[in-house]
């Protein structure tokens, strides 16, 4: 789905595939999953060219969680396919305050 900034979103998890233009770039996205019987969920982006846009995806326990990433691709963290590790943990309020302090 078109998210009303330009972005997509992912508001339900299933295997699907969509083929968009973002910023005249073609972009090919294929979401792999058997959720919610498996708790995970691939997507698969492949863009023509490199391009940045948002990605908004549905958190299924509802928490609203943003993410950003201002680094070189070459630090994101990768899986042992070479796909980006994503995950879910517990919040660490502590360490954010002490991080928020320095």
């Amino acid at each position: 789905m078109r998210h009303q900034d330009g972005g997509l979103a992912a508001l339900l998890y299933g295997p699907c595939t969509v083929s968009t233009t973002i910023g005249n770039v073609r972009v090919h996205v294929e979401e792999k999953t058997q959720y919610p019987f498996e708790h995970e969920v691939r997507i698969d982006i492949q863009p023509e060219r490199e391009v940045e846009f948002p990605l908004y995806l549905r958190d299924p326990d509802g928490n609203g969680v943003e993410l950003y990433w201002d680094r070189p691709h070459e630090q994101w963290p990768r899986n042992s396919e070479g796909g980006l590790n994503m995950f879910t943990r517990a919040l660490d309020l502590d360490g954010l305050l002490k991080e928020a302090k320095t």
